[in-house]
């Protein structure tokens, strides 16, 4: 007898439920919160150290030194130099990264649970003890406009670079990249960082994420062994959140002489995570243009053979977001890929996702939830962004359930509501000597040209 005559071949049944795991929370003496997520074998542990140091508080003559701050928070502590430091990371097993977004600062740790303890040490001595060594400032200065360059001079960053200073108003700190412009980011000194870092970083304007197995070990002990000595106060307070400022819809060219693609940087202010409608557009959005099965991908991939990915989505930023839609296509083809793109929105704002469609995007969102959260630091990653938005324990849950209860007519007037094609503006890198005219003609408006 053969082994499968023995054993009976599995049988699929329906997707059991998931949940958020279930959140504990404490405050340490210091000040600061503590959010734990306890996880049965997930024996890699992770913790996310949340600063609510958003970018709109740097000095204008030098945004970008929030990227540098954090960037050089582990190059040398008051223990111990950037090489013992790294070494020490390494005998545990241990990863530490840092991180920017609008919303702030994020510093991100990996370890083994057994050894989640002194890691969890190194952690607080790169966020409490730095020393900013006036050395490795300069080389992360120096990195930092390196990558600038190298931004400019590849198509889709640049045309997503200058989207932003087109969709919001120039006195916006979202029109501008949170890494920072070279000329701000050629002003950070060691001195400048370290101001910065008195001034606003401090357990009062913090929340540690904690998420894994840590059956035997005390992680609350731990933290508070490493953080909660954390006397240092803030010496400014936010006294409140910038809202984005809408610009008026333009075309702007960012000029790449002999370019033989031109990339497609559709944009326009949108809401952020806390409008009620956030499912809904995350629903309208994939159906318009979140998968190669989306309306945008079958008109402007698989039909008319422009291109060979497009994407549309909203993206949320601290407050109010952007909706943008992207693109490479071949110079020849940009006029007539503007406007079937423009084209293909219009039809949708008036149609609205079918039935099937409304039902295969929220299928994919929610059934693909669970396997965005398989491990310890896709947890305390996703965590973290609730702590850093200020959107609730519950947040991910209630979404999952706003998304089961999106419909066609909700999802379209939810699009509507928020998106008209008229406003899109419109930012292409490419050779502006053979598209500006026909953009002009196509969009009806003047391009404003700009060197790259």
């Amino acid at each position: 007898m053969t082994l499968s005559a023995r054993v009976p071949r599995p049988v699929s049944g329906p997707a059991a439920a998931w949940k958020f795991p279930a959140v504990h929370r404490t405050t340490l003496r210091s000040g600061l919160r503590v959010v734990r997520y306890d996880l049965p074998g997930q024996l890699l542990a992770a913790a996310v150290l949340v600063l609510d140091v958003p970018p709109e508080i740097e000095p204008e003559d030098r945004e970008g030194i929030a990227t540098i701050m954090s960037r050089t928070l582990d190059e040398g502590t008051a223990r111990r130099d950037n090489s013992v430091f790294a070494a020490e990371m390494d005998r545990l097993g241990a990863s530490y990264s840092a991180s920017v977004n609008t919303a702030g600062i994020q510093l991100n740790l990996e370890a083994p649970a057994r050894f989640f303890g002194p890691a969890l040490g190194l952690l607080a001595e790169a966020a409490t003890e730095p020393t900013f060594p006036a050395a490795e400032v300069e080389r992360h200065v120096q990195q930092r406009l390196g990558e600038l360059e190298q931004e400019r001079a590849v198509a889709s960053s640049l045309a997503g670079t200058e989207r932003l200073a087109a969709c919001f108003e120039q006195d916006s700190r979202y029109s501008r990249p949170v890494g920072g412009r070279a000329e701000s980011v050629r002003r950070i000194d060691r001195d400048a960082v370290e101001l910065f870092y008195l001034r606003w970083v401090a357990a009062e304007r913090a929340t540690l994420v904690l998420a894994g197995d840590f059956q035997g070990v005390d992680v609350e002990r731990a933290a508070e062994t490493a953080f909660g000595a954390w006397g240092a106060k803030a010496a400014a307070a936010l006294v409140s959140d910038q809202h984005p400022r809408a610009a008026a819809a333009s075309l702007v060219i960012a000029d790449r002489p002999g370019a033989v693609q031109s990339q497609l940087a559709f944009g326009l202010k949108a809401p952020d995570r806390r409008t009620p409608h956030w499912a809904d557009l995350m629903v309208a959005a994939r159906v318009l243009g979140g998968g190669v099965n989306s309306r945008l991908s079958a008109s402007l991939r698989e039909d008319k053979g422009y291109t060979y990915g497009i994407h549309a989505g909203f993206t949320s930023l601290r407050r109010g977001g952007l909706f943008s839609i992207d693109t490479p296509v071949q110079t020849d083809a940009t006029a007539p890929a503007v406007d079937e793109v423009l084209a293909v929105t219009e039809k949708f704002c008036v149609d609205g996702p079918t039935r099937a469609e409304c039902a295969e995007a929220v299928d994919f969102m929610t059934g693909i939830h669970p396997l965005r959260h398989e491990t310890a630091r896709a947890i305390a990653a996703s965590a973290a962004m609730q702590a850093a938005f200020n959107l609730g324990d519950s947040y991910l849950d209630d979404l999952q359930d706003a998304l089961r209860a999106v419909t066609p007519a909700s999802a379209a007037a939810a699009f509507r509501d928020h998106v008209d094609p008229a406003d899109l503006t419109l930012v292409v890198a490419g050779d502006a000597a053979v598209i500006s005219s026909a953009l002009s003609s196509t969009t009806g408006r003047e391009a404003k040209v700009i060197s790259v």
